[in-house]
């Protein structure tokens, strides 16, 4: 999903990374009549979700899709399934 994100995001520039953002959570979980339970961070719903690493300079959306950014972090409804070395080198954008 994230590679597709990236894709509309390089060849779409009038749409901005916040739409994009909500394009690929909340927009397509009501799309899927799952709103009730994900696309978003609310108490009630599944904690389904991703950290990518980013440096703290740059702003966090726009850096979601300049380039390959490392998972550091994966939740899903509520279980981490992976998390990186917390030592990881973060690439400005």
């Amino acid at each position: 999903m994230l590679d597709e994100m990236k894709i509309v995001a390089r060849d779409y520039k009038d749409v901005s990374p916040e739409s994009l953002l909500k394009m690929a959570t909340i927009h397509g979980a009501r799309a899927l009549g799952l709103e009730d339970k994900v696309g978003s961070l609310e108490v009630g719903k599944e904690a389904d979700l991703i950290a990518l690493a980013a440096d703290a300079t740059s702003r966090p959306l726009e850096a979601l899709f300049c380039k390959d950014r490392a998972t550091v972090f994966t939740m899903v409804a509520g279980k981490v399934l992976y998390k990186a070395n917390e030592n990881l080198k973060r690439e400005a954008c």
